[in-house]
């Protein structure tokens, strides 16, 4: 987390509760935004996490060594209902009747952080990867096939990336163990906070989209705008006030 030092001096009695006091509400706000930013705690294997793209589309985004994973919309308040394959049921999926068993739809209003798996290799011939990506809250959805990826692009991808779809990749945008019959599979941790993937591409790409639960204690974090901040800094005020009268300094 970032530290901003706040200088006390003697010498500069008139100036330094002001300091304090403003010091202490930047603190307030920089200790929440960072933890609210760190919504992918850790990725292992072949996974990359890196910042959101401006071009995900067919040979825009290759690697034969890593998956790039990307952050999406956070502390998004969905405004549709959005069908999905996975629910973030615990368990192990590499067949079309093990995704069909835990479909559903996430609900308008919920309040959801929406991350990215992208692999495309580079070149010709088949590679296959495994990776794995931990997140700081519950998975409650995954979008793992066509309808549900092209659906979910405009309210919940990055609105500065370009996505590919269905109908310019031939269908195989999605993980595509359903036509394949490869060993292509997908694993939500029991705590569903980690989810695990093996993937193979040849020509196209494969894409999944994750969505985690957001919590109320940061929901305002990641879009604080002035209202938000202005009652931060008045909070700080307010204990720097306190710390000083506490300690008999002139306020």
């Amino acid at each position: 987390m970032m530290r901003i030092r706040c200088p006390l001096s003697r010498s500069t009695l008139p100036m330094r509760w002001l300091s304090l006091m403003l010091c202490l509400g930047a603190s307030l706000v920089l200790s929440i935004a960072d933890g609210a930013q760190a919504l992918i705690t850790a990725t292992g294997g072949a996974a990359v996490q890196i910042g959101a793209p401006a071009n995900s589309r067919v040979g825009m985004l290759q690697s034969n060594t890593s998956i790039f994973v990307w952050e999406e919309k956070q502390n998004h308040l969905t405004v549709n209902v959005l069908p999905f394959n996975i629910d973030g049921t615990p368990g192990f999926y590499d067949t079309a009747a093990s995704v069909a068993a835990t479909a559903g739809n996430l609900p308008a209003n919920s309040l959801v952080d929406s991350h990215m798996i992208h692999f495309d290799q580079l070149g010709p011939g088949t590679t296959t990867l495994s990776g794995s990506v931990e997140f700081q809250h519950p998975i409650t959805a995954v979008f793992v096939l066509c309808d549900p990826l092209d659906g979910s692009d405009t309210e919940l991808g990055s609105p500065v990336t370009l996505y590919p779809n269905c109908i310019d990749t031939g269908d195989f945008r999605p993980v595509d163990w359903v036509s394949t019959g490869d060993t292509e599979q997908i694993i939500v941790s029991p705590d569903r906070m980690k989810i695990d993937f093996t993937l193979r591409t040849s020509n196209v790409l494969d894409q999944l989209r994750v969505v985690t639960q957001q919590s109320a204690a940061v929901a305002a974090a990641p879009g604080l705008g002035f209202p938000a901040v202005a009652l931060l800094v008045l909070l700080g005020i307010a204990l720097g006030t306190r710390i000083l009268q506490k300690n008999s300094l002139p306020v």
